[in-house]
């Protein structure tokens, strides 16, 4: 009698297994991403395999490479994102055009906009991002891993810092920016203490200011002209504490513990 239902038990199991495979694979989403950070956020969650299409700008991991382009990091073609029936679309609050976005609502494509101005908007939109893909569990145990891993990294103020991300015109990173905020965990004091995340500057407010420290994140072409460093008398220049690094590097997303590092690195005297 026992091995009877043994038998029975593992001739129920097998039999389900179909059912179940079954219930995965329609759980599975096809997801254009529309922003790089998006990308990396999806993969580092294990949606990777769920990604369809991806933006021009979407680099990392590798695996997003080879994946379709469906725009650039504003201008979205709405027909290739169609083309590649997609059951989510993904993009941020900041930085996106509504056009593109309303013609795919209007063709029936769920779209889902999450805030990434700051770390708590990462978080938060992490969460939601993981409530949405059913991957719960994944999305809490990132945003645990980053909380807890900022917490043992904070450093105390050490020199003054300014963080260019434009040059035509001149734009820096404001102390409640999440670069502003990455920037005060590794011991930086950001010399544009405002409420407003990004601040329009000239040459006169840099030396006013006189950072000990100028981290160049200019994104494209912007990226190799330091001529808006030309003649000004600050330290950071005359001590040759000026830094120039890649943004994308510096995307806010899954890469945050190592943008501390490096950030913590440059404030702390190492290049």
């Amino acid at each position: 009698m026992r091995r009877f239902f043994k038998r029975f038990t593992l001739l129920a199991a097998l039999a389900l297994l179909p059912l179940i495979s079954s219930a995965r694979l329609a759980a599975l989403e096809r997801i254009v991403s529309l922003k790089p950070n998006i990308t990396e956020l999806l993969f580092a969650m294990g949606a990777g395999g769920e990604v369809v299409g991806v933006t021009s700008w979407c680099d990392f991991p590798k695996e997003a490479r080879t994946l379709p382009k469906v725009g650039d990091y504003m201008d979205i073609d709405v027909e290739k994102v169609l083309s590649l029936r997609p059951t989510l679309v993904v993009g941020s609050k900041e930085g996106s055009r509504r056009a593109p976005i309303l013609a795919l609502e209007d063709a029936g494509v769920p779209v889902l906009l999450l805030p990434f101005g700051n770390l708590e908007e990462l978080f938060s939109s992490t969460l939601a991002l993981g409530e949405r893909l059913r991957r719960k569990e994944e999305a809490a145990r990132l945003v645990e891993r980053w909380k807890d891993g900022l917490a043992l990294m904070r450093e105390e103020p050490k020199r003054r810092v300014l963080a260019v991300v434009g040059k035509r015109p001149l734009v820096a990173a404001g102390s409640r920016s999440y670069i502003g905020e990455l920037i005060s965990i590794a011991g930086g004091r950001n010399v544009l203490d405002t409420d407003l995340p990004y601040v329009r500057i000239s040459r006169e407010h840099i030396s006013a200011m006189d950072p000990e420290i100028i981290i160049d994140m200019t994104m494209g072409g912007e990226g190799s002209d330091m001529g808006y460093l030309d003649g000004l008398e600050v330290s950071a220049v005359k001590e040759g504490r000026v830094y120039r690094e890649d943004m994308s590097e510096f995307r806010l997303g899954p890469r945050i513990l190592d943008q501390v590092r490096r950030l913590m690195e440059i404030i702390g005297g190492g290049r």
